[in-house]
């Protein structure tokens, strides 16, 4: 991975700086409060916060989503984030939706229309602190730390060892007996196998009689060292590893002592923001053979047999990730009375393989490295007027689901 993408390491909640999950950045509209408009196009939006129910801390590792529909939250680093959504004409029932990898899920009902276009909401994950405890246990003596190598990320090599680190401190003054730490990695599906032994390295010079057990389940686990003197700083006690089975994802590994009372956690977050540049637009074919985007719309028959170079479509990425592998592009054409595909131009050379259908197109690209681009001009027919749009979607070994990369439309006139 380059040295670019390793930001400086990233520190717990419990210090008051998390870790930013990056996703692609946006702002809302500022403004004075304005009369309701029935008639208005301007979007619906949602603004709001996540925090952890037990203390307030803001949360930026979550994610946040609205149903119904598939809207997508911006989160900044403080927790904040905004849902645009479609203007909204008449009332429509949202549910926001606020989940974490450690801390679970919560749902809150909001209500937009016209006579209430925008609203504003906190999600608080997990579970809240008990109010006035009757009898408070004493302050642990105890402390905790969990580190990574690289915070945020852009991407994330399939089969990449993650590795974390984990630390005690006992701020006390009297040394403390039978101290155990428990680790656990989470989400297990973003992981490529389970622990085995080994993958837990404890550092032997400073607990050479430190034992440790892996749990049935595979991603939990526990070190068990015995005693521990009083320390002005976090002793290093392990460092766990497992390859990862995806690029885009957040990978947690959290560390407890005493009973739970204490913990702290670290991940590598990726950068839900796609990092391709992407070209996709329609035009023709100078008397060179040249592809020029200047036309501002067709007419019904170019692309067809009498006229194959008046429209064709180009499309272009450029990969900012890391080594992605298996690529596929997916165009769509729409609607089947407007455009219809009629393949590459035998001229350009392209990568990989093309195969179709009047709807579209499936480009197989293979692996496409850092930096490295992938261009496919083809023909498209007009075939009555109106407004059609090519769609592509992109996907990779590790991509959860196909996205939407970007859809253009092409206007045609009789």
């Amino acid at each position: 991975m380059p040295s670019s993408s390793r930001p400086t390491r990233l520190r717990a909640p419990a210090r008051a700086a998390l870790f930013a999950l990056v996703v692609a950045l946006g702002c809302a509209r500022g403004g004075g409060p304005a009369e309701p408009d029935p008639t208005s196009t301007d979007p619906g939006r949602i603004t709001g916060t996540v925090v952890r129910a037990s203390d307030g801390t803001p949360l930026p590792t979550a994610q946040v989503r609205a149903i119904p529909g598939s809207h997508e939250a911006t989160i900044d680093p403080a927790g904040g984030f905004v849902l645009t959504l479609p203007s909204p004409g008449e009332p429509v029932r949202y549910t926001v939706i606020a989940s974490h990898p450690l801390l679970g899920e919560t749902r809150v009902e909001v209500t937009l229309g016209p006579e209430r276009p925008t609203a504003t909401v906190e999600l608080r994950l997990g579970t809240a602190a008990p109010e006035d405890p009757a009898d408070p246990p004493p302050a642990p003596t105890l402390e905790v730390q969990a580190g990574v190598e690289v915070g945020v990320i852009p991407c994330v090599e399939i089969g990449e060892p993650l590795t974390y680190t984990a630390a005690v401190r006992n701020s006390g003054s009297e040394a403390v007996e039978d101290v155990t730490l428990a680790g656990e990695l989470t989400p297990p599906e973003l992981f490529q196998r389970r622990l085995a032994p080994g993958d837990v390295v404890v550092d032997r010079a400073r607990f050479p009689d430190a034992r440790v057990e892996l749990d049935a389940d595979g991603f939990t686990f526990t070190v068990e060292l015995g005693r521990l003197e009083p320390s002005e700083d976090p002793v290093p006690v392990y460092s766990v590893s497992l390859p990862s089975a995806a690029n885009l994802g957040i990978w947690c590994h959290r560390v407890m002592a005493d009973g739970g009372r204490v913990e702290d956690m670290a991940c590598f977050a990726t950068q839900l923001a796609i990092h391709i540049d992407t070209a996709n637009e329609d035009g023709v074919l100078d008397a060179a053979g040249a592809f020029d985007p200047a036309p501002e719309e067709f007419r019904v028959g170019d692309g067809g047999a009498s006229r194959p170079d008046a429209l064709v479509y180009r499309v272009r990425l450029t990969n900012r990730m890391c080594t992605l592998r298996g690529v596929q592009l997916v165009g769509r054409l729409a609607p089947a009375e407007i455009l219809a595909y009629r393949g590459p131009l035998e001229a350009v050379p392209h990568r990989g393989v093309v195969t179709g259908s009047d709807s579209g197109y499936t480009w197989e690209l293979g692996d496409l490295a850092p930096d490295e681009s992938a261009e496919l001009l083809f023909r498209v027919e007009a075939l009555a007027p109106g407004r059609g749009t090519h769609r592509i979607e992109i996907s990779w070994e590790g991509l959860p689901r196909p996205l939407v990369l970007h859809e253009e439309s092409t206007d045609v006139v009789p």
